[in-house]
């Protein structure tokens, strides 16, 4: 067993978080521990304690791979490759481009595809099933 420090600084804040974790424990199952070198940025200011900061962290990177799963999903088949293994990736020069906006807890997802574009009710479609995983206006695809 030994008890390993993470360091993660998250892809949509400037937090810096440390957490320490049991390398001994399956990953599926380990806890994570904050510790007091994190560093919360201004957005996640307003939280009291750097597991709460972790959390709503993670919840955010966990919100965007998932609303990216469900546009990949969702979107016409021109945007996406299927893999060897079935999976849809999208075709080479196509991103979709992601940023958050608000304050912490009403963060609002962004999202928008670059190197193509999407009609209006091929977008339409795309939102009303974001509006459905995440509720109305948590996640606004542009």
């Amino acid at each position: 067993m030994t008890i390993q420090t993470t360091i993660w600084k998250p892809s949509f804040c400037d937090c810096e978080i440390y957490y320490t974790w049991d390398d001994s424990v399956p990953e599926s199952e380990r806890t994570h521990t904050t510790n007091d070198n994190t560093k919360k940025c201004d957005i996640h200011s307003s939280l009291s304690d750097n597991q709460t900061i972790y959390t709503s962290a993670i919840e955010e990177c966990k919100k965007y791979i998932d609303a990216k799963e469900l546009i990949i999903e969702n979107s016409p088949s021109t945007f996406y490759n299927i893999t060897p293994d079935n999976r849809k990736i999208l075709k080479s020069g196509i991103e979709i481009l992601a940023s958050y906006s608000g304050a912490y807890p009403d963060r609002i997802l962004n999202l928008s595809y670059s190197g193509t574009t999407l009609t209006t009710n091929q977008r339409n479609s795309v939102q009303n099933k974001l509006n459905t995983i995440f509720g109305t206006g948590k996640v606004i695809l542009t």
